[in-house]
């Protein structure tokens, strides 16, 4: 058969950075080595739009299938992939695989309407869908897959698949089909946290030494099943070194979901990595490293490890079933940190069990050890997780299909109120904004050299602000899409976290506009037109231009919420301008007020400090933390969360668990690696 291969796009401007579609990688190359025609299509390296590349690929190529997948989020391009292809050829058979679908296999088939669903690892069952295509055998027979009876208008799911235990015997993934060569020569420093710890231009590739993940994480999902394998050290290598020799490779991410737990393979990957002169990043778990691992993992050229933290409240880490002790967190990010690796870890808040309590020790933690480079972020309840099968068992989630549909959603499975919970993001928005360093006598300079596809970026040079290390980033691409209004380097000295103001960008149309807008409000204020005021601001801030004039209208907007007494508003609105220029510190400080306001004050000491840090004459500043430090207890002090509401948290359901053990013989069958929510799999539901 002749089976063309589509990566979604996961970008809005064409040949931007984006994580390489391994799982795609892997199918593409069972496919070859069965003795199908592949074709690749990357919709992320082409100007033409969707429409336009799908339609000239399926009219030159003639595909009889195409094949695509990814993470949930993104169902309405794949939906709108399939449709494309149906449109062009209406017999073209249509796959739908990844972590998508795996999830919530039933909803995402409903929502795509592909005609065959691949659930969990791909391989086997890819390979056994094609053969029964050509040979026209029966569907049902295959496991892990799950498609449409069309005679009965019904979806059939059949039997989970065995995990794939040999992971030596899988075929590489074709990188070159799906235009890995020419995503390496536009790599820029500026494209993921760990690239700006290079030297030199970075040539970096994704690699795995193992499937799945020997824990249990509640909010965690994994698609390629329940048993943790690993793949041999002497594989793994064989194919780096080839990686090497082909493309030039100076850096390897392994991105499995966790590196392995046995110290001696830790030892001796440092060992055998280490003379192919390569950086490299690693996914571990807090008990994996002691001093001589840290010692030798540095050594061997480890730039960055990135640790599943997810809380320091010992309560919501036993909820999480994170089998880590707050306690040997500390210790591993402190050898982490005092080893110069840079430190890649996040808080989860909004776990089952959390409560203002459990958030406040959290959340002090990090006031401590901001230096560390953690961040802070609300719980995303995934398809497919535990705790999203808890959520639609108590009734927190009614309809399964939308809730798919619509990733990612705000959803409280919390222990708090919708209000408290609510306000716990307000603060961690405020601390990702206020929380770490700025770049001390930064600047950004046109670039003189050009990166293919996708122009001249910046040199930027900047002072560590930890270390003082003078650093220098060529041709940085800067990513205006993005949420965030700094860029996140790391110092080639001590490798922590520097933040970066990106460079206002914005047309003169665009400027003029701004002012004229600008002008109409201060007479609206002038005379008192409050209400319209802020009617005109609501539509100035719904452009995505980020101008300082777009943040003094954010800034304008949290004054007059202030004026009438609504903190929550204003704080909401101050933090938007902060996105916009995230170095104003009389904003940092007006924000600070607004916190002191409702009595949080460690988050008000930690804007406090920043505003100080960018502006260290700010008398305002001064005056105010002076005040807190000296007029409040050293409990108020750390007060990073208060509860604002005394109304009780989500109603859920009760309902009955099933508190049988899972026993190893299913886990082998749960290839895909979730608890089925269907009542035939339900004596795999999480005790």
């Amino acid at each position: 058969m002749k089976i063309l291969i589509v990566v979604p796009k996961y970008t809005e401007k064409p040949f931007s950075y984006y994580n390489f579609p391994l799982g795609l990688g892997y199918i593409a190359a069972i496919a070859k080595n069965e003795g199908h025609k592949v074709i690749g299509l990357n919709l992320n390296e082409t100007h033409e739009t969707t429409k336009n590349a799908i339609e000239k690929t399926i009219n030159k190529e003639d595909p009889d299938l195409v094949a695509t997948g990814s993470l949930s989020g993104w169902i309405d391009q794949i939906e709108q992939i399939f449709s494309i292809c149906k449109n062009v050829k209406s017999n073209i058979i249509t796959v739908i695989g990844g972590g998508m679908l795996s999830g919530e296999p039933e909803p995402v088939m409903r929502q795509i309407k592909a005609d065959y669903g691949v659930i969990g690892e791909g391989e086997e069952t890819f390979k056994e869908l094609l053969t029964s295509i050509e040979k026209n055998t029966d569907k049902g027979l295959i496991h892990g897959l799950v498609f449409w009876d069309k005679k009965n208008d019904s979806l059939v799911r059949n039997p989970p698949r065995q995990a794939l235990m040999e992971l030596d015997s899988i075929p590489w993934p074709d990188y070159d089909l799906l235009g890995l060569p020419a995503i390496l020569n536009r790599q820029s420093p500026t494209d993921s946290y760990y690239f700006s710890t290079l030297k030199n231009k970075p040539r970096v590739i994704d690699m795995i030494t193992s499937r799945s993940c020997p824990f249990s994480c509640t909010f965690c999902f994994h698609p390629a099943g329940k048993v943790y394998r690993e793949r041999s050290l002497d594989s793994f290598f064989s194919e780096l070194e080839f990686y090497i020799k082909k493309y030039k490779i100076n850096f390897v991410a392994v991105v499995d979901e966790l590196f392995s737990l046995k110290r001696n393979r830790l030892l001796e990957f440092c060992e055998r990595i280490e003379p192919l002169d390569v950086n490299w990043v690693v996914q571990l778990h807090v008990n994996s490293v002691d001093p001589e691992t840290i010692k030798k993992m540095k050594k061997s050229g480890c730039s960055a490890i990135s640790y599943g933290i997810e809380s320091m409240d010992q309560t919501v880490l036993e909820s999480m079933k994170k089998k880590s002790k707050v306690e040997r967190v500390d210790k591993a990010l402190a050898l982490t940190d005092k080893a110069n690796i840079v430190i890649q870890g996040n808080l989860i808040f909004g776990d089952t069990v959390e409560t203002v309590e459990t958030a406040n020790n959290s959340l002090k933690w990090w006031f401590k050890n901001r230096e560390k480079g953690v961040h802070v972020v609300p719980l995303q309840v995934w398809p497919g997780s535990p705790v999203y099968i808890e959520a639609v068992r108590n009734g927190l989630i009614k309809d399964r299909d939308k809730y798919v549909k619509n990733l990612p959603i705000y959803l409280n499975v919390s222990n708090m109120n919708d209000a408290n919970r609510q306000n716990l993001d307000r603060v961690l928005h405020a601390l990702t904004l206020s929380g770490f360093k700025y770049a001390k006598n930064f600047s950004y300079k046109v670039s003189k050299k050009e990166l293919p596809n996708r122009g001249k970026g910046f040199d930027i040079e900047y002072d560590c602000p930890h270390c003082a290390q003078h650093n220098i980033h060529e041709s940085c691409i800067i990513d205006y899409d993005d949420a965030w209004p700094f860029t996140r380097m790391y110092c080639k000295g001590c490798f922590k976290r520097v933040d970066c103001e990106k460079p206002e960008w914005r047309t003169l149309d665009e400027a003029e506009h701004e002012e004229k807008i600008l002008s109409h409000i201060n007479i609206l204020e002038k005379q008192g037109e409050y209400n319209e005021a802020l009617k005109l601001m609501d539509l100035a801030t719904r452009s995505n231009v980020r101008s300082s004039n777009i943040a003094l209208i954010w800034f304008k907007k949290s004054e007059i919420y202030k004026k009438f007494g609504n903190f929550l508003i204003a704080i909401d609105c101050l933090t938007s301008a902060l996105k916009i220029s995230p170095r104003t510190a009389e904003y940092h400080l007006l924000l600070a007020d607004l916190f002191f306001r409702i009595k949080i004050y460690g988050v008000a000491i930690v804007l406090l400090e920043t505003a100080l840090d960018i502006n260290s004459e700010l008398d305002g500043a001064k005056s105010l933390l002076k005040y807190i430090q000296t007029n409040l207890s050293d409990e108020e002090k750390s007060t990073m969360f208060t509860s604002i509401s005394n109304e009780a948290p989500p109603f859920k359901k009760n309902h009955k668990k099933n508190k049988l053990k899972v026993r190893h013989k299913d886990k082998l069958m749960l290839a895909n690696g979730r608890f089925d929510i269907e009542p035939e799999f339900t004596h795999l539901e999480p005790t």
